[in-house]
């Protein structure tokens, strides 16, 4: 069953009052997740309402275990605490896994928007290390060479860090999956119209580490962006510092709008496959292949 614009479902108070008073919405999706076809249909209105608006949202009751999410937020902890040279053995190279630098990195914005008030034309301030989904050597797109599409590299320093980090992302992508059927319904689409085109799901996992410190003007700890996944998840710390600008241009703590179209209207951006534009995207914001040629 889809969700139609005649539905007779209306967007929920607390979620109106948010994107009214550009806040956050938070959103519990328990009982969408324990099969309650009626939750389905509630979260596709809502979800609409809130990617055609505000285009972020939190949610509750996801089913992720806050121990795994506390566990990986430790072991990103020791991974960024390695000596630099050891980090550096990890480095990034043609496919954009491995350990990213401070000051590699200069995210640009790919919206007009966010564009016109907020330039970067200095280098970000974080460390990254970037994970893929896991492949082995003999994977066909390994042999083959495509890029982002390699082995990761995992810190042998950490004997730890990989198991949970495995179990972390096979978590999140359950996750995802299974709120595959809310966005079909939010667009107006059968509730299985995205299980065939999500059976082996590609991910970028991009561990980060933002130092305390002090910026020179113009210098951010990350520029202004727009992911380019077809969505993204977040675990949510105790440090504030995660914003999302909303319509009018405010800056709200916790991405641009969504491009996505009814059926039948005309895209706003010309069609392209995510791991073209992953690619033209990443060189075009990362440092580590410019520097050194």
């Amino acid at each position: 069953m889809a969700v139609t614009s005649e539905s007779l479902i209306s967007v929920t108070e607390k979620v109106m009052r948010c994107i009214a008073d550009e806040e956050i919405p938070i959103v519990d999706v328990g009982d969408y997740l324990n099969g309650d076809i009626k939750a389905r249909e509630q979260l596709a209105v809502d979800l609409r309402a809130i990617q055609e608006s505000l285009g972020f949202f939190v949610i509750v009751n996801h089913g992720v275990s806050q121990d795994l999410i506390d566990s990986s937020f430790e072991q990103v902890a020791r991974l960024f605490a390695l000596p630099l040279k050891t980090k550096m053995k990890y480095q990034v190279g043609y496919h954009h896994i491995g350990y990213i630098p401070d000051r590699a990195s200069s995210v640009r914005p790919h919206d007009v928007k966010i564009s016109e008030s907020h330039k970067n034309h200095k280098k970000d301030v974080n460390e990254g290390w970037a994970f893929m989904r896991d492949r082995l050597p003999d994977d066909p797109k390994v042999l083959a060479n495509i890029r982002h599409r390699s082995t990761n590299k995992w810190p042998d320093e950490l004997p730890d860090f990989r198991p949970i980090l495995l179990e972390y992302q096979e978590s999140m992508t359950q996750l995802a999956l299974r709120m595959l059927p809310a966005y079909a319904c939010a667009l107006e689409m059968p509730a299985d119209y995205f299980d065939d085109k999500f059976t082996l799901p590609e991910f970028y996992n991009r561990c980060s580490w933002y130092p305390p410190s002090v910026l020179e003007t113009n210098y951010l700890s990350v520029g202004p962006h727009a992911d380019h996944s077809s969505m993204t998840y977040l675990p949510l710390m105790d440090v504030p510092g995660l914003e999302v600008m909303a319509p009018s241009g405010k800056w709200m703590e916790v991405a641009p709008l969504p491009t996505c179209v009814s059926p039948g209207d005309q895209p706003k951006y010309d069609p392209v496959a995510f791991h073209d534009y992953q690619v033209s995207y990443l060189d075009g914001n990362y440092f580590y292949l410019k520097d050194s040629n």
